[in-house]
């Protein structure tokens, strides 16, 4: 009987320890993609200079206070494309083409905002334009 409860308890130390050792590791790997994807984006900054590109932006709104767990799963709600190129510091070109055309344009010092369906061009400084979004990672200088 002693010895069905010692491989009882043994069991049970090797389940604990494989649990223990599967959230470890899952840790790890979580810290490490962590920590890697700060490095590519610390290594991107500092030696990208210049880019061009197509991107795909999709807005997802967030699940209402309260929401039942079907409708707790964030959903798209709309969907942007075009193409980008940009040359640090500060120069860009950013340009939707889906839903409505539209040109976001900076020269390093402002920035010009063509909407098409208007025909109108809006000019802002860049620093208080990109504050500190992302975008100022982007087209920033460092």
């Amino acid at each position: 009987m002693q010895q069905h409860s010692f491989a009882m308890s043994l069991r049970s130390t090797r389940r604990w320890l494989g649990a223990a050792l599967a959230g470890a590791s899952l840790m790890l790997v979580a810290t490490h993609a962590f920590a890697g994807g700060t490095e590519q984006l610390k290594a991107f900054v500092s030696q990208v200079r210049s880019a061009k590109g197509d991107f795909t932006q999709q807005i997802v709104k967030a699940p209402a206070k309260g929401a039942s767990a079907a409708q707790a799963v964030p959903k798209p709600t709309d969907n942007s494309s075009g193409t980008f190129v940009f040359a640090r510091p500060g120069k860009f070109i950013w340009t939707y083409q889906k839903p409505y055309q539209q040109v976001l344009q900076a020269d390093g010092e402002k920035l010009y905002v063509y909407d098409r369906d208007l025909n109108q061009v809006t000019e802002r400084k860049l620093n208080g334009a990109l504050g500190a979004s992302p975008a100022a990672i982007l087209f920033g200088s460092n």
